[in-house]
């Protein structure tokens, strides 16, 4: 983590939509026209996550008790024979087109890398139930982590935040609410609301769009005390780099990387940079 920025250029560049988190306001769907991007869609109640890569004795879904329903999670763990990564967990905090079912590629490709993976829905997403809103995501994503220690894990247990888009939002929740969260890794993150706001022309605002929220990574960002590793593709049209991740980078503490991938958007982050160059760098930032 001694870097504190890298560039790197697209060793492939299939196409893939990786699914992003959700505002829980059709507002932002107007983004979508720039370069099909989408902040924001529709989260099928009936969909759930498939890992068919993982032995079923090894998969564990669970609930978390919310005001206003139950969120549903998943648990992947390794084989408990697998010790090398000293039982790194990293809790994916998926994006808003979509739910957790959506990003099983994410979830693969972290499990194949050594770690435990939990997938997890928001309130509204997939089959949670419940209203969406920064003060309750703050109450959920706590309760998340207690659940986690209480019931599969341990006190010891080192845990990742992994945010994707919007979903750093609730990796920065967790990483700033919970003093044991071990690292953060943010792929194409947002700096806030208001950033989101500004950087992006074609987006009709609202009054309401926001829930009254300000998704303040920003100030979250300052506070921060764990090794953070940034992803982001600088042909990015809906969270453009320099007004979302490289901002973040930019307040946040050592030790921190940001790795800027070339000819990546916002949703292709990973599979233009290449899938054995993202677990490298993974296994590198996490294994430190």
């Amino acid at each position: 983590m001694d870097s504190p920025a890298t560039n790197i250029r697209a060793v492939s560049s299939p196409t893939k939509h990786w699914r992003i988190f959700l505002f829980s306001v059709a507002a932002l769907v107007g983004i979508a026209c720039q370069r099909h991007e989408p902040i924001v869609g529709p989260s099928p109640s009936n969909k759930v996550l498939v890992t068919p890569y993982v032995d079923d004795s090894l998969r564990h879904e669970f609930t978390v008790e919310s005001l206003d329903g139950l969120l549903h999670g998943v648990v992947v763990r390794q084989p408990d024979t697998i010790e090398a990564t000293g039982r790194i967990v990293v809790v994916l905090h998926h994006g808003g087109q979509g739910s957790m079912a959506d990003y099983h590629d994410h979830v693969e490709l972290l499990y194949d890398a050594g770690f435990d993976v939990v997938a997890w829905d928001y309130r509204g997403t997939g089959r949670s139930t419940g209203k969406l809103t920064e003060t309750v995501l703050t109450v959920d994503v706590h309760n998340l982590i207690t659940v986690l220690r209480r019931d599969h894990y341990t006190d010891d247990t080192r845990f990742v935040a992994y945010g994707i888009s919007v979903g750093s939002v609730a990796a920065l929740l967790q990483a700033t609410t919970d003093s044991t969260t071990w690292g953060v890794i943010l792929e194409s993150p947002i700096a806030s609301a208001d950033h989101l706001i500004q950087s992006s022309s074609t987006l009709d605002v609202v009054a309401e769009w926001r829930n009254g929220g300000t998704y303040d990574n920003v100030t979250r960002i300052r506070q921060l005390r764990s090794p953070l590793l940034i992803l982001a593709g600088n042909a990015d049209r809906a969270a453009p780099l320099r007004d979302h991740a490289s901002v973040l980078h930019q307040e946040a503490a050592l030790p921190k990387m940001l790795v800027t991938v070339s000819g990546a958007g916002h949703t292709d982050v990973i599979s233009t940079l290449g899938r054995d160059v993202f677990i490298d760098m993974l296994l590198a930032h996490l294994r430190r």
